[in-house]
């Protein structure tokens, strides 16, 4: 898709871009033109190349690689192991929920990458939960037979089923969806509670209900350890302020003594957005969210603020004020007064002055509020004028 871009065209890699999208290629140029590093594009082919050749520089890399639980890769990444495997061995450990699965949608996915749109492998899978969960392994193993590789199947014997958990995780092994019949058969303790559903009201509380469970089957579980514990769960970028005020409390003061066990957990978040990793994207979004906004003197002053942009033009907490008088835009034509600080600023003294002359307690109570208004906005009323040409907001 860089590529096209690079050469000027509105695609996203297969296909048109939408026309409200065709803005991206045009900033990406404006933007690479202006940089002076070699496009990402640019550093992949020159990467590619090399590697290809075995002139791996000064980099001291092994005869044997093992890259270690994968769930997915980029075509770049998988590109990049293709011409890594040339000279060296590449052995890649992807963790496999069914190989049965695996093994019926080999034929079916030989044809490569395709839209999800016309991605009709979920419809083969007859586990429901691997129709509506295991979308990143069908696409992984799309990815992977658009490049030559050895498959080796590694056999790891399942214990025999003995709770719910158990037989759930048997089922989508074998890529099967237990009968009514079957699931009547199973020898289950009643006291099983190895699978648990929550009703919770909201986000909030599930976090909540997730504290309290942890905390007592940590209880109640000696051998059980934080460490043992993976949470899953679809939006963590919207799970993780309140996961951090729930959890980890370790550095607060008192916490571990007055708080929740659950602060005594350390714990750690994977996999969030990058726009909540790395800074300079977060900026970037927030730059081209102003252009659907009416840019406002806190959105410009939280603009400023942005640690890119005060390394940028040396900006520190202290420059970052705003005076009214020094904000100007371009004079409207006519009679129409243009909506900036002046006219605010005359507008409300016209009412402050306009309350005074109601109440009949001054002599501008001879004044009518028009003549009042063209007064301030021709400047002849020197006194509120001088008055409120220094007003600042910091």
């Amino acid at each position: 898709m860089l590529r096209a871009w690079s050469a000027e065209e509105a695609t996203d890699g297969y296909a048109p871009l939408a026309a409200d999208l065709e803005w991206q290629p045009y900033l990406w140029r404006e933007v690479t033109a202006r940089v002076s590093e070699p496009a990402p594009d640019q550093q992949l082919a020159t990467t590619l190349e090399r590697l290809r050749s075995n002139d791996t520089g000064h980099l001291n890399l092994p005869d044997r690689l093992s890259l270690f639980g994968h769930t997915r890769l980029a075509r770049s990444e998988l590109a990049l192991l293709e011409a890594l495997g040339q000279h060296r061995d590449i052995h890649l450990w992807l963790p496999q929920t069914s190989t049965t699965l695996w093994d019926k949608l080999a034929p079916l996915v030989a044809d490569g990458v395709v839209y999800r749109t016309a991605d009709d492998t979920a419809s083969h899978a007859s586990n429901p939960i691997l129709s509506a969960f295991g979308r990143d392994t069908r696409e992984l193993q799309r990815s992977l037979a658009g490049i030559e590789y050895l498959d080796s199947p590694v056999d790891v014997p399942a214990p025999a089923p003995q709770s719910m958990l158990s037989w759930l995780q048997a089922d989508i092994r074998a890529d099967r969806e237990a009968t009514r019949a079957e699931v009547a058969d199973r020898d289950v303790s009643a006291q099983d509670r190895s699978v648990q559903v929550h009703s919770c009201h909201g986000p909030a509380r599930q976090v909540e209900v997730l504290r309290d469970v942890l905390a007592g089957l940590l209880e109640d579980d000696p051998t059980l350890e934080p460490r043992d514990i993976l949470v899953m769960c679809p939006r963590v970028d919207d799970y993780a302020p309140l996961i951090q005020a729930q959890f980890g409390m370790l550095d607060v003061p008192g916490a571990a003594r007055k708080g929740h066990p659950a602060h005594q957990f350390r714990v750690r978040l994977a996999d969030r957005g990058a726009r909540h990793t790395n800074p300079l994207l977060s900026f970037v979004i927030e730059l081209l969210s102003l252009a659907d906004s009416r840019v406002t003197a806190s959105q410009v002053k939280s603009l400023m603020a942005a640690p890119p942009v005060q390394a940028r033009f040396s900006f520190d907490e202290d420059s970052v004020t705003w005076q009214v008088s020094g904000l100007r835009l371009p004079a409207l034509s006519g009679d129409l007064m243009p909506t900036t600080w002046t006219s605010s600023r005359s507008r409300t003294t016209t009412r402050t002055v306009g309350n005074v002359a109601w109440s009949g307690s001054s002599p501008a109570s001879r004044w009518t509020l028009s003549t009042v208004d063209t007064c301030l906005r021709s400047r002849r009323w020197s006194g509120w004028a001088a008055a409120t040409s220094t007003w600042s907001v910091g």
